[in-house]
């Protein structure tokens, strides 16, 4: 791990994304596409430095990586009000040089609500998984290179005012993340199902909160009462969560 140095973090990334939802608060059709690719320069091509045999504080000093991130919404209505949602995440994070290997920074954590850590020194990205806590993903816990998640949403309006757009909602999920590449399986899936609530209020943003069951939780607690072993509480504080 990186407790202490300095390094340096230079990058440029590109977003290519097409969306077709009819409406932002609350989309009844459409779907929405991105792919996003950010790199950094492959300093260790260009010097005669033997990185087998540095320290990490001179080994990512200048930090080089590859990393990308593919997300796809699609919303459709089913009957009446009632609409819809399937969603894909896929992030994954590679390196040019096998000596110097994995980044320590700029990889993915999961599980919470993805508020958790977000002044977190590594300047990993957040990921939430409903009905499960950061310490149930333990490849995550300092940084997993690949990560998939997969959900499905069914909702429910109570309002649609755009002052005050309200609704309900049903989800399955399922999420996961590896530290290697060679260990990734798509399929291998931490699952949830559970409920929840969205407000959107022009002055605060998104607000709600969701409850999720984990039926592949493996850090219980005895002592913990019945909501908190077998699932978990998620609150929305101004923005949806990744």
């Amino acid at each position: 791990l990186i407790t202490n140095g300095k390094f340096n973090n230079f990058s440029i990334s590109q977003t290519i994304a097409r969306t077709t939802i009819n409406d932002p608060l609350f989309p009844r059709s459409g779907s929405k596409f991105s792919l996003t690719v950010k790199l950094t320069p492959p300093y260790s091509l260009f010097n005669n430095k033997d990185y087998s045999n540095l320290g990490s504080d001179e080994k990512f000093k200048f930090l080089e990586y590859h990393k990308w991130r593919f997300d796809a919404e699609w919303y459709n209505t089913i009957v009446g009000k009632l609409v819809m949602k399937f969603e894909a995440k896929i992030g994954m994070v590679g390196f040019y040089n096998d000596n110097i290997g994995l980044t320590p920074f700029e990889l993915y954590r999961l599980g919470g609500d993805g508020l958790a850590n977000q002044n977190q020194i590594l300047g990993a990205d957040l990921v939430s998984s409903r009905g499960y806590d950061e310490n149930d993903f333990p490849a995550s816990n300092n940084g997993a290179s690949v990560f998939d998640k997969f959900t499905l949403e069914l909702r429910y309006p109570i309002s649609t005012n755009p002052n005050s757009t309200i609704y309900v909602l049903g989800f399955a999920q399922g999420a996961n993340a590896w530290r290697s590449f060679r260990d990734f399986n798509p399929f291998d899936l931490r699952r949830s199902v559970g409920m929840g609530l969205r407000v959107f209020l022009p002055m605060f943003g998104t607000l709600g909160f969701d409850y999720g069951l984990g039926f592949d939780k493996t850090n219980t607690n005895v002592n913990d009462n019945i909501f908190n072993r077998f699932g978990a509480f998620n609150i929305v504080l101004g923005f949806e969560p990744d």
